[in-house]
């Protein structure tokens, strides 16, 4: 009776200690997530400053704000390598420390150039910390994910929310390159938040990992029988290579000699085709053909973010064509980061709900749609409402998504295909949005343009979101072979 009670109690203790490790590490992913927000705040502020101080074009100076999303978006993949080899915590802390250096060396920036070059550096380092944030809870959590991700992923809303203020009064104060050093120092805080992200111990580890499902086992057998044997003399015994009798004849010696002989070039293809297959699975490339919805998910999610990026590029010198002040046009992206924390940490109970999670995230881009053309109404309460509007559906859309690829790869695929989406839908999107928007603007010099186009591509993108009952009809499924694919598609 003892012995079972201390067992008890042991059990007990070691899950109050797990739980209270796993609150520290949401903290400090919210608070992480939150300061990854900076370098997007830093370019949609400083963008005038930056274009009268080197007398650049809207489109030349907007590149900074595509290079710094793009950039963090598309080095998740990296992140999602690093992470599964490191671990989340050495690739959070090395991310934290690229992006306090890319801030230290724009403080003396003579051209642009420059600026393009420490953009690039801010946004790897702060692509590494998002992607270690979010798969450092995926890895804590089961039964709660859902909360727990929105409460971590609300980080950006909390940053969008206060760090536009926050750079406006730097930039006040000491001017943009005060403000860019001043920035470096906030940055430096990744670090030791991103310090916290211990791996979760093995028992809880178990039990977040299940094991492979009756199909996944029946497809790993298949592919375990489809490998070449090695046969006595150490050559594959394989349908394309075989061992055949050969007589030599040596001078006056008349000797058959029996060996295994091969074809040298059908080796060399096989070992070229299974190095190709190694890098196709390891950087996820796979998925994209065993999960049809994580494709047409990335698909959809890159033409969202070409708007999205749009509108954070062009709120605030929107805001000031129409003579509002520079104070107050920063504060629009306030109530965006104001509505992003609520849709970040509403979309739990909007999941919770009877209604599948497609169907909310195609709403969200519709209500994006139809709320950017508020832009072009000459209010600024119009520009707040489409601020906020804009705020709330890109937060719980995005917090949407990270559930959605995890239900859509598990958990085991989770950190590459997390860099993986973000890569092609966030990354590519980001930078073609900003450089496209600045293109518009250049050729039309009106705002307007700018946002009824891109109302349009929100509104091409929402009915596709249709198609995911046909696609899970039809798709493979994470549990397919590699070697069943065609990768040749």
């Amino acid at each position: 009776m003892n012995s079972k009670a201390t067992t008890s109690d042991c059990g007990r203790g070691r899950r109050l200690e797990g739980c209270r490790r796993s609150i520290v590490v949401v903290a400090a992913a919210h608070l992480a997530t939150a300061l990854v927000t900076m370098p997007v705040s830093c370019a949609s502020v400083l963008y005038l400053s930056w274009k009268n101080e080197f007398d650049s074009s809207a489109k030349d100076t907007a590149v900074v704000m595509s290079l710094v999303i793009c950039m963090t978006l598309c080095c998740c993949l990296l992140g999602g390598v690093l992470t599964k080899r490191y671990g989340c915590r050495f690739s959070g802390m090395l991310g934290g420390a690229l992006c306090s250096l890319g801030f230290l060396c724009s403080h003396w920036a003579t051209d642009l150039v420059h600026l393009y070059i420490t953009a690039a550096i801010i946004g790897t380092g702060a692509g590494l910390v998002y992607c270690s944030s979010m798969v450092t809870v995926a890895q804590r959590f089961k039964k709660h994910y859902k909360a727990a991700n929105s409460v971590a992923y609300a980080g950006f809303g909390t940053g969008t929310m206060a760090g536009p203020p926050v750079v406006q009064l730097l930039l006040d104060s000491f001017g943009w390159r005060g403000a860019m050093l001043v920035t470096s120092a906030f940055a430096a805080n990744m670090v030791p938040l991103c310090a916290f992200f211990r791996p979760p111990d093995p028992l809880d580890r178990s039990r977040l990992e299940p094991g492979p499902r009756g199909d996944e086992l029946h497809h790993l057998r298949g592919a375990e029988e489809d490998v070449p044997s090695l046969g006595e003399d150490g050559v594959f015994d394989a349908g394309k290579e075989c061992s055949v009798s050969q007589t030599a004849q040596d001078g006056n010696n008349d000797r058959e000699t029996t060996g295994c002989s091969y074809f040298p070039h059908v080796m060399r293809e096989g070992r070229i085709t299974r190095m190709c297959q190694g890098a196709v699975t390891g950087l996820g490339l796979d998925t994209l053909l065993k999960s049809y919805r994580f494709t047409l998910l990335c698909i959809l999610i890159f033409g969202f973010h070409m708007p999205y990026t749009a509108f954070v590029q062009f709120a605030i010198p929107r805001a000031e064509g129409i003579e509002v002040a520079p104070s107050s046009a920063s504060f629009l992206l306030s109530i965006a980061g104001i509505g992003s924390l609520l849709g970040r940490l509403g979309n739990g109970l909007m999941l919770n709900s009877r209604v599948p999670a497609e169907c909310v995230a195609g709403l969200c881009i519709a209500t994006a749609g139809a709320s950017i053309f508020l832009m072009n109404v000459d209010s600024y309460a119009s520009l707040a409402v489409a601020s906020f509007t804009q705020g709330f559906t890109s937060g719980a859309l995005f917090a949407i998504v990270n559930v959605l690829v995890r239900r859509y790869v598990g958990l085991r695929s989770f950190p590459i295909c997390i860099g993986l989406y973000n890569f092609f839908a966030g990354g590519i999107g980001s930078l073609l949005g900003p450089i496209l928007a600045g293109w518009l603007f250049d050729v039309t010099s009106c705002y307007k343009t700018v946002f009824f186009v891109m109302g349009g591509l929100y509104l091409a993108s929402a009915p596709l979101f249709l198609l995911f009952p046909l696609l899970k009809r039809v798709e493979p499924g994470m549990g397919t072979a590699t070697s069943e694919l065609d990768l040749t598609t």
